[in-house]
C-alpha cells in the first residue's frame, strides 16, 4: 500500500476530514492550557483561568492557533498588553496535565520541583515556546510521567523583555537524571543557565 506524505494528505483531504483525523491522533496525556493575569488585588488562584482541555492533535492546534502567541500576549519592550474581557495585564501561560492545577501548593506539585530558563530580549520567543510544547506532547520524552507541566512567565521590566520558562516535575525521584538530559531533549543551548527550585519552600501570593 502506498503511503501518502503530509502534504499529499493535505491536498486530498478536506479541512473537516483533516480535523477528524487530528482528533483520532491522541496525545500522550490529557492537557490543559491556562493563562494568568497580573492583578495584585486578587489571589493567584483568582488570576488563573483555564482556556481549554485537550487530548488530541486537532484540539492542540485548534487551541494554540486561536490564542495569542507569547510575543503578542506579553510585554514587547514598548507596550504592556491587556486582556480585552477583563482589562488585566497577562502574566503567563501554563500547559499542564489536566488533573494538575498549576500552583505550587497543588498536592501533585508540592513535593516536586521546577527547572527554569530565562530568555532576555529574544526575538524568537514564540518559536522557543512552541518547540517546548511540541517536545512535551511528543511520546518520546522519557520523563513524561514525572513532568506535570510547563509555564512561560512574563518577567519583563522597563524596556527589557524577559521571559522565564519553567518545567514542573512531580517529585525528586529522577531530579539528577532529568537535569542531565534536559538541555539535549529540549534543545537548550549548552551554555544556558538553568535555575532550580523546590516547591515545598515556595508559597503562592
Amino acid at each position: 500500500m502506498e503511503h501518502k506524505t503530509t502534504n499529499e494528505l493535505q491536498e486530498t483531504l478536506t479541512n473537516s476530514e483533516l480535523q477528524e483525523l487530528g482528533k483520532q491522533l491522541k496525545l500522550n496525556n490529557k492537557w490543559s492550557f491556562y493563562y494568568h493575569a497580573k492583578n495584585n488585588t486578587k489571589l493567584y488562584n483568582d488570576n488563573t483561568h483555564k482556556i481549554y482541555d485537550i487530548d488530541n492533535v486537532a484540539d492542540f492546534w485548534g487551541t494554540y492557533n486561536n490564542i495569542p502567541t507569547p510575543s503578542k500576549f506579553f510585554y514587547d519592550g514598548i507596550n504592556y498588553k491587556k486582556i480585552k474581557r477583563t482589562d488585566e495585564t497577562p502574566a503567563s501561560y501554563s500547559f499542564f496535565k489536566d488533573d494538575i492545577y498549576p500552583a505550587w501548593e497543588e498536592p501533585l506539585n508540592v513535593d516536586g520541583f521546577e527547572f527554569s530558563i530565562k530568555y532576555y530580549n529574544v526575538t524568537n520567543i514564540d518559536t522557543i515556546w512552541l518547540n517546548y510544547l511540541l517536545n512535551i506532547i511528543n511520546n518520546n520524552y522519557e520523563y513524561i510521567d514525572y513532568l506535570n507541566g510547563i509555564r512561560i512567565v512574563d518577567c519583563s521590566n522597563y524596556n527589557k523583555t524577559i521571559y522565564r520558562i519553567e518545567l514542573w516535575y512531580l517529585d525528586l525521584t529522577y531530579k539528577n537524571k532529568i537535569e542531565k538530559e534536559l538541555k539535549s531533549y529540549f534543545n537548550i543551548s549548552y551554555n544556558t543557565k538553568i535555575l532550580y527550585r523546590e516547591h515545598k519552600v515556595l508559597k503562592e501570593k
